[in-house]
């Protein structure tokens, strides 16, 4: 296959990549900002109780204790919280812990996308081919949609 006779066709296809991404990534931003993002509160809530010495994993909230300590989907009747990850991510994720929620969940999806983007850089760096590098640079723009249903 020759490069210069499909040159065309992979601009096209890097263009639609890169606006599809720019969609999602706007579409994973509204997402961030209206919805409560169950996977992150609860690890923000659990690097704020161990900055506190509180043991984040068998932690129950109950009225009187500061709302920054409350994850609504943790089931009160449970014995453990639905925290589920290790304690070195919660040294990760203590880093941001004095931000509001909603500031944690713009930095998370900032970090995310970063990594992504990080990603298919490394990838790119050690392309050895136009051919290859279209390629990447066509699936990477694509993958946020194939993975991860930012258009869901």
């Amino acid at each position: 296959m020759k490069l210069n006779h499909n040159n065309k066709i992979l601009n096209l296809l890097l263009i639609a990549a890169v606006v599809i991404s720019i969609i999602g990534f706007l579409i994973d931003f509204k997402n961030t900002v209206s919805y409560p993002g169950t996977d992150l509160r609860n690890r923000v809530v659990g690097a704020r109780l161990m900055l506190e010495g509180i043991d984040p994993y068998f932690f129950k909230w109950h009225q009187g204790l500061p709302d920054i300590f409350d994850d609504p989907l943790d089931i009160p009747e449970e014995l453990l919280s639905k925290l589920s990850v290790p304690p070195t991510v919660l040294v990760l994720h203590s880093i941001m812990a004095g931000f509001s929620y909603l500031q944690q969940k713009v930095i998370w999806l900032i970090v995310q996308w970063g990594a992504l983007i990080g990603t298919v850089l490394l990838f790119l760096k050690k392309s050895d081919s136009q051919l290859k590098t279209y390629s990447i640079r066509v699936v990477s723009f694509f993958l946020p949609i194939a993975c991860f249903g930012v258009f869901t």
